[in-house]
């Protein structure tokens, strides 16, 4: 059915993959972009003290980034805004925020 007809509540997902590889070294990576129940409507999920928007528990926004020797990287966030797209040409992506550590402000 078209996306106008379809109901606040039904689950969706989309996702991106890219790969690039590098034959010289005879390696692959993987990009992968996600975005799960960005609009969903709370009718049938229960509201917690934690999410009273009107936002799913389920929505999530991710990125992923896998590497030659089985090397796995995830970044994900339940906040679907930090994902982001171009309208008239290609690129989309998520901001994440970065949490430093009290370690790594004694190195500054």
């Amino acid at each position: 059915k078209p996306a106008s007809q379809t109901a606040r509540n039904e689950r969706f997902m989309e996702g991106w993959y890219h790969r690039l590889t590098l034959p010289e070294e005879n390696i692959s990576f993987a990009f992968i972009f996600s975005i799960d129940d960005p609009r969903i409507s709370q009718t049938n999920f229960c509201k917690s003290a934690e999410n009273q928007d009107n936002t799913s528990q389920l929505s999530l926004v991710a990125a992923q980034v896998m590497g030659p020797n089985d090397e796995y990287i995830i970044q994900s966030d339940r906040d679907h805004t930090k994902f982001w797209a171009w309208e008239h040409s290609q690129g989309f992506g998520c901001t994440f925020e970065w949490n430093v550590t009290e370690d790594e402000r004694e190195v500054e």
